[in-house]
């Protein structure tokens, strides 16, 4: 039995036969017959160490404009796709809640404000692990500014960031109100009747009426450094 050493020598003076044909090899007829995308394959000669040499085969694969502008946009397609999954699940439930409760759209009540807290909650925790593993699951252009400010995140990021996080609540909240719109109406008493805060606010927040500026400000402020808080930490 060869000891480790001979082992080695002979592993690291070994040469592979170089005179093998180097013409580039043409897989376009069984690629295309299978459906599969075209690899063009050229062998070539890579030197490693001690006089071994190493044949290495490779191939160029075309490239599509599509997977260019995916790779190229990654990390800003997951936060649109999480914050768009985030508003999908909060204002549909709160369309749910809120029509339900109209016996015209519902024979009965169709949850309460605990399905409300728990829909918006189940729509932060997939819209995060939607996007977690790609773009760190910001889903909020606050979540994004303080990383800008704290954690050195790059500029040019955090402005795509905050558009697709942007886009993606505007896409999320369009699909719901094209789901609820005819409900909606009805609620309304007209397909050409929407009120502020009415029904608007089944997507967007309005203060209440004994509420001034000031308070709506630190109420924002104070929930806001929470959740931070808990992001950061």
């Amino acid at each position: 039995m060869s000891s480790a050493s001979d082992q080695l020598k002979i592993d690291t003076h070994c040469t592979m036969d170089d005179s093998l044909d180097r013409t580039p090899v043409n897989l376009s007829p069984t690629a295309s017959a299978l459906g599969l995308p075209v690899l063009h394959l050229q062998p070539t000669s890579t030197t490693v160490t001690n006089n071994a040499t190493l044949n290495v085969i490779s191939y160029d694969q075309p490239s599509r404009p599509l997977d260019d502008f995916r790779r190229r946009f990654r990390k800003p397609l997951a936060e649109f796709t999480g914050t768009m999954i985030l508003l999908i699940f909060g204002t549909a439930v709160d369309c749910q809640v809120t029509l339900g409760s109209n016996r015209a759209i519902a024979g009965a009540e169709k949850g309460s404000f605990l399905s409300v807290c728990m829909g918006w909650g189940a729509g932060a925790a997939f819209g995060i692990w939607a996007s977690a593993s790609i773009s760190g699951g910001h889903i909020n252009p606050a979540v994004t500014l303080v990383h800008l400010l704290f954690r050195g995140f790059p500029l040019a990021e955090f402005i795509q960031y905050v558009i697709a996080q942007t886009a993606g609540a505007f896409t999320g909240s369009l699909l719901v109100y094209g789901i609820y719109n005819q409900a909606i109406s009805v609620h309304e008493g007209g397909s050409a009747v929407r009120t502020t805060p009415g029904t608007a606010s089944l997507f967007v927040t309005f203060p209440l009426d004994f509420m001034n500026a000031a308070t709506c400000f630190f109420s924002e402020l104070i929930v806001t450094a929470m959740l931070l808080f808990i992001v950061l930490t």
